[in-house]
């Protein structure tokens, strides 16, 4: 059924459109195609059908929501993302699906600690007045750091007995890589494990750059770290810039303070030069316990902007 397919382009080029609007004049630097909107949608946990809110009035979609529910062991975070459309927002659009929003995340509940999150980017007061108004409290912050890559580089040799490989060199199996990820993440905040289908589902993805994607080594061949490094691709292509993203940056507990992520972020910096980026980007908890923040700025990386998480108990 081909018209199947063609209404979920348009849909995906009409939701593109909408994001990109709204963080246009929100000023949050990032664009979002509508190849990326497919992959995030189609992802294998993301059930849009029950868990995607759309808005919109005479055929004009002009606000979406969107559920996405991450559980875990212990505790479970259900996350909302959305936005509405600049040129409607005042008139309870953005109420009405957030309501749509709390009301499915209740549905999916699973235990009785879990968490229902709202990331406030560049601090907007009216979507903070939004949440608090239902309950949600600014409970964490983060940053968006950036360094200038025509600058020198850190050089940083890795600490005596690792190596490091990118996966072109020595491939690493997705259920190996995902395990690492959820190790080196454990003691973070919000972290939930990360299931090992979504893992793979994004290595297969267009978007992936397995040239960026490196892993360091123990002596008994154990993975110690990693670090992901890629182009910002749907930014590049809106602005004409050449931004890059240090995506994915870990230590696994048993390998830290030996100056190995450092090692790391230098190479991820490196290469990105490399394929001819002038700058980099990266995410980063505010209040990591790990000293993540004090490692990037003393590279060079310096906050750009930041943005607050908003926690509703459900």
């Amino acid at each position: 059924m081909p018209w199947v397919i063609v209404i979920k382009l348009r849909l995906y080029h009409l939701l593109g459109a909408l994001i990109n609007a709204a963080d246009q004049v929100d000023r949050t630097d990032t664009d979002t195609s509508p190849a990326e909107l497919a992959s995030m949608l189609m992802e294998p946990t993301a059930d849009v059908e029950h868990n995607c809110f759309l808005a919109e009035v005479d055929e004009t979609l002009i606000g979406y929501l969107r559920v996405l529910p991450l559980y875990g062991q212990a505790e479970s975070r259900i996350v909302i993302l959305g936005t509405v459309h600049p040129s409607w927002r005042g008139q309870g659009v953005g109420a009405r699906l957030l309501d749509a929003g709390i009301a499915r995340a209740r549905e999916l509940r699973r235990s009785e600690a879990t968490h229902l999150d709202a990331v406030n980017r560049k601090d907007r007061p009216d979507f903070a007045a939004l949440l608090t108004s239902r309950g949600f409290r600014p409970v964490r912050y983060g940053l968006r750091m950036r360094r200038d890559l025509s600058e020198g580089l850190p050089v940083q040799p890795l600490p005596p007995g690792f190596v490091v490989y990118s996966v072109l060199e020595r491939s690493v199996a997705p259920r190996d890589s995902c395990a690492a990820f959820n190790a080196a993440f454990a003691d973070h905040w919000g972290h939930v494990d990360y299931p090992v289908e979504s893992w793979e589902y994004w290595t297969r993805q267009p978007s992936y750059d397995p040239r960026g994607d490196f892993f360091a080594y123990d002596a008994q061949g154990k993975i110690a770290g990693f670090v992901y490094a890629c182009e910002r691709l749907d930014h590049n292509q809106h602005t004409g810039e050449r931004e890059g993203e240090i995506d994915l940056l870990g230590v696994l507990p048993a390998y830290r303070r030996r100056g190995l992520g450092r090692a790391l972020l230098a190479l991820g910096l490196n290469h990105l030069k490399m394929i001819g980026m002038s700058g980099a980007e990266l995410g980063v908890d505010g209040e990591n316990p790990n000293q993540a923040v004090r490692l990037y700025q003393s590279v060079g990386l310096v906050e750009k902007s930041r943005y607050v998480t908003y926690r509703l108990e459900i």
